[in-house]
């Protein structure tokens, strides 16, 4: 058979993450990612890990925190991400000297 889904965990100390679930455009919408994430929280809870976290942007194309919601994880967090785009020039070589 051929991989039709996968599901990228860490396991934390304390805690497991879910890192990326990804799943084949002819699968999506058949409840593959949910079976994943369900597979990945009973082998957290075998092993004794009983929060899992997930990060998603709120205005993901994919949808990913409303799949996170329908498999019962809530936000408790929001955090603000900054970026710096690096311009050739002037600032590349001020960075350059640095």
């Amino acid at each position: 058979g051929s991989c039709i889904g996968a599901a990228r965990t860490v396991e934390w100390q304390d805690s497991g993450q879910i890192g990326s679930v990804s799943v084949r455009r002819p699968w999506r919408r058949q409840g593959v990612a949910t079976a994943l994430l369900q597979h990945a929280f009973r082998a957290y809870y075998r092993r004794g890990i009983y929060r899992v976290v997930a990060e998603c942007d709120q205005d993901s194309f994919t949808g990913a925190h409303k799949l996170f919601g329908q498999v019962g994880m809530s936000r408790f967090r929001h955090a603000d991400i900054y970026e710096k785009v690096i311009r050739r020039g002037q600032e590349l070589r001020q960075l350059c000297r640095l």
